[in-house]
């Protein structure tokens, strides 16, 4: 009896792969502050290890985008074609151009602290940034969302914008026992009076100003100032530190 559910499970597991949205390889992971589960995806089956300069396979790091509609769900990926997109090392020359199915390779030493900027020449992504560690989940899961369906997000929806040179975080909260979401925490940005803090609500177009994290403890920051490659978010009464860039959305996972 026990071989047959297993092999049920494994069964339903491969089935799984060949519906519209696409979930993550693995719970929980990801990172708070300098932390990190260290299983940085080198180049698996799942995430490809193509090596566009010929060296070693094993020292690349491999993962792919997922394209983001519902904001309060990063790990809901919609299925699209994603290729053509570049993703490259943060102010360094390597890069890679994804595939259809968002998959990329960097020729570099993979590391939980390396960061990935994701863009595309012709501006449809929103031009994103994302520290490894936070998305490493037994596997890259790097998010990606349309520039239009942001814009209409912020700017639609929430009705705000984003002046030049400051940096937007979608930041989603989850437990460190059991990578679930973790609701009625407040969010707020250190020594900055500026940055506007959304919490998720109960439709993918509803983002509540005041209170704290929703059901699926997601929060939209925008209008960061950004004076240094960090900012200090306080999520509840622990502080971590977010990687930001001016005119980027930064993705961040942080586990309390």
């Amino acid at each position: 009896m026990v071989m047959v559910v297993v092999v049920a499970m494994v069964l339903w597991a491969a089935a799984g792969c060949q519906d519209d949205e696409h979930f993550p390889p693995g719970e929980g992971g990801g990172a708070g502050g300098g932390g990190g589960s260290g299983q940085i995806d080198a180049g698996t089956a799942d995430a490809g290890t193509a090596d566009a300069a010929g060296g070693d396979a094993g020292a690349q790091l491999a993962g792919e985008l997922c394209d983001v509609v519902d904001l309060r769900r990063p790990e809901f990926c919609s299925d699209v074609n994603l290729s053509g997109i570049e993703v490259r090392l943060l102010d360094e020359d390597v890069t890679d151009q994804t595939n259809a199915d968002g998959r990329f390779s960097l020729d570099v030493e993979p590391e939980p602290d390396l960061l990935l900027q994701v863009r595309s020449e012709n501006e449809t992504t929103r031009l994103a940034v994302v520290r490894v560690d936070m998305w490493d989940q037994g596997g890259l899961r790097v998010p990606h969302v349309d520039k239009d369906v942001w814009d209409q997000l912020i700017e639609g929806s929430i009705g705000t914008n984003e002046p030049t040179g400051t940096a937007s975080i979608a930041l989603y909260v989850v437990s460190d026992l059991d990578g679930l979401p973790v609701p009625d925490v407040v969010v707020e940005v250190a020594d900055s009076g500026g940055a506007l803090v959304y919490y998720d609500g109960g439709s993918p177009d509803e983002w509540i100003m005041l209170g704290d994290t929703g059901a699926l403890g997601a929060a939209l920051i925008v209008q960061v100032p950004v004076a240094d490659s960090t900012v200090v978010v306080m999520v509840g009464t622990v502080p971590i530190d977010i990687p930001v860039e001016p005119d980027h959305l930064t993705w961040a996972r942080v586990e309390v």
